[in-house]
């Protein structure tokens, strides 16, 4: 993975995490898991960690 790359993937773990965030705050549940779960996908493939 190229810097660039692992660049995106960063802003979009960020993005996912805001948005998680915005849905906790707001008491809107309902994208809070694929949220979740998109921020850690996206941090484990930039932390190159595949468990």
């Amino acid at each position: 993975m190229d810097k660039k790359q692992g660049e995106e993937y960063l802003n979009k773990a960020k993005d996912a995490y805001d948005k998680y965030q915005d849905s906790q705050n707001n008491e809107n549940k309902d994208e809070k898991g694929g949220l979740a779960d998109k921020a850690k996908d996206a941090f484990n493939k930039l932390s190159g960690d595949n468990k």
